[in-house]
């Protein structure tokens, strides 16, 4: 397929950078009200936006503050739109109703597409007011957000344990994408903080409430990292029950959903010990010379690979030309010689178009016996389930192959979608860095324009929610473990399908319909990291962050996964694998 560039204009851009560039952070402007009666007082948008991360993919958040002035009250329409050339690869909105005399407060999710970004807000359908360049704060190549804690320690602490992660250069660089935040500043979903890199947050903060807390974990838990300071003095219940169940002492990783937290029951200065844990939290990252793009965001680049779809069949360009000369050769000679020999030659009026109707009928025929009229893919999900917490976190990667581009796709509430196929108008090939497109409209669903037609495209989601789904295990007098099912998880009955480590360190595997049978700790892990698809030397990052098999957990292959958002499409799944590591409440090993 051949590649598509679009060169926008190029001073007409610049100028746009130019401005962009030479605002500051904090941007407002006032809306007019227009009507037949005359009025005073305005209604003024102050406008900040976050967004750490100068890399595509990911989003920031723009927290917009409204105050009306006037005598009446007032209704303001926010849209956070790019200014591609091509098409519209960002389009978020939203509705505020401010009172006479009171303010109003709204925060957007601010994508990064890689192209610059305005905002435009409209009062009453009527007057209007742009602010250019919404660029966020502070960008750099590594996003850092504090909640309290030290600005000096974290932000040179972070970019020497980034160099640690990249290079294993042992260099101190002060890390420039540092963005500071009080906890009532948080955004409710925490699809608007996936942008960064890491989030530390001082535990002692005398804001943090169940509310920010709840934000920061479902961002671990979807593949965040986070760093508690002053752990032990954590007050909010959901925060306190993380820090429990950490590894004890003074400083501690561990892991939560696919994300993982820090836990460190001090403050101030990081020693080299802490340094080294930062490093292993941030996790390896891709070199400056190694080719690979740099993303933002929880999902790695694998999950942006194109997977093969079986039945997709498109012309080649021996058919094609087939084609074209037979419609050649249709309309040219044959017609000529045809009608002129029986003096019919006005007929060429109605016979070329007929020809021309015929090819087409051909071509598309063809087109629809070769590639079908359904939705097609292959798709792939990794579930996390806490079942003491009843909550679970699913990550699914999906090459879908559709027809028609569908009109609308509706995720749930809370659901991050990400794309690799289509940005700013331009479709990439999969060699080239996996982008992002956004596009969420009033009613909360997203463009289709996510999933072009005739095109295999990578899809990924992530969902974090409340889920009632468990495995139960009971002892046999022989020696081997029940299984009691569950009608929301059941897992496949392949042999090996289904490793299990119970509280005590005994672990077992099922070998076929009946009980699960003892096996070696060794022989459990070999069989979890083949479930996972991280044996050899090719190891996903995505799976080898939850692939150890600790006790009170298993990994199981099960039929169909606990949540996982289709985004409203009907798919023909040719090929749909899930996976689910389990961690099991102390009700869950009957006795």
């Amino acid at each position: 397929m051949p590649r598509l560039f679009a060169f926008p204009p190029i001073a007409p851009l610049t100028s746009l950078l130019v401005a962009a560039a030479a605002l500051p952070a904090q941007q407002s402007f006032v809306l007019a009200p227009r009507t037949d009666s005359p009025r005073t007082e305005s209604v003024q948008v102050d406008v900040d936006a976050f967004d750490a991360s100068g890399r595509i993919g990911g989003q920031g958040f723009v927290a917009v503050h409204l105050v009306n002035r006037d005598t009446e009250p007032h209704t303001v329409r926010l849209e956070l739109r790019d200014q591609a050339t091509l098409g519209r690869a960002l389009r978020v909105t939203d509705e505020i109703t401010v009172l006479p005399g009171l303010s109003g407060d709204a925060q957007l999710p601010f994508p990064r597409t890689g192209v610059l970004t305005e905002l435009v807000a409209t009062l009453d359908s009527g007057a209007r007011g742009t602010a250019f360049g919404v660029t966020g704060r502070a960008r750099s190549d590594f996003g850092l957000l504090l909640i309290g804690a030290s600005t000096a320690a974290w932000s040179d602490a972070a970019g020497r344990a980034h160099d640690i992660a990249a290079t294993s250069a042992n260099t101190a660089r002060p890390v420039t994408g540092v963005l500071r935040l009080d906890p009532d500043e948080l955004p409710a979903e925490w699809t608007s903080l996936s942008g960064l890199d890491l989030v530390v947050i001082d535990a002692a903060h005398p804001q943090l409430d169940d509310r920010a807390a709840s934000t920061l974990l479902a961002f671990v838990r979807a593949g965040g990292r986070l760093a508690i300071d002053n752990a032990e003095r954590a007050t909010p219940a959901a925060l306190g029950s993380v820090v429990a169940a950490a590894p004890a002492g003074r400083i501690a990783l561990s892991r939560l959903g696919v994300g993982q937290v820090l836990v460190r029951r001090a403050s101030g200065e990081l020693s080299i010990t802490d340094l080294g844990l930062v490093a292993d939290l941030l996790g390896p990252s891709p070199t400056p010379n190694s080719g690979l793009p740099a993303l933002a965001g929880p999902l790695p680049l694998e999950a942006f690979e194109l997977h093969t779809i079986r039945g997709i069949a498109p012309i080649s360009a021996s058919t094609f030309l087939a084609i074209v000369l037979a419609f050649v050769v249709l309309v040219g000679p044959v017609n000529h010689f045809a009608l002129r020999g029986r003096d019919r030659a006005w007929l060429v009026l109605f016979t070329v178009p007929a020809a021309g109707a015929l090819v087409t009928a051909g071509i598309l025929l063809t087109t629809v016996l070769s590639e079908g009229t359904s939705i097609r893919g292959v798709r792939a999900t990794l579930t996390v389930l806490d079942q003491a917490a009843r909550r679970a976190t699913s990550v699914a990667r999906a090459t879908v192959f559709a027809p028609t581009s569908p009109e609308r796709l509706r995720p749930r509430p809370g659901t991050y979608v990400a794309t690799g196929a289509l940005v700013a108008g331009r479709v990439r090939r999969p060699d080239e860095a996996a982008t992002f497109v956004w596009q969420r409209a009033d009613d909360g669903a997203l463009s289709g324009a996510l999933v072009p037609s005739r095109e295999p495209t990578a899809l990924a989601t992530i969902v974090d929610e409340p889920c009632r789904a468990r495995l139960r295990f009971r002892p046999l007098p022989g020696g081997e473990l029940e299984l009691l099912g569950d009608d929301q998880l059941e897992p496949t009955a392949a042999p090996g399908a289904l490793v299990v480590t119970l509280a005590d360190g005994r672990s077992f595997v099922r070998s076929g319909p009946g009980p699960l049978v003892p096996c070696s700790a060794r022989e459990a892990r070999e069989r979890a990291l083949e479930l996972l698809g991280v044996a050899g030397a090719d190891r996903p990052a995505l799976a080898q962050r939850v692939a150890d098999l600790r006790p009170g957990s298993y990994i199981a292959v099960v039929s169909a996964p606990p949540i996982a958002d289709d985004l409203g499409l009907q798919v023909d799944w040719q090929d749909d694998r899930h996976v689910v590591v389990g961690h099991l409440g102390a009700e869950d090993e009957v006795r």
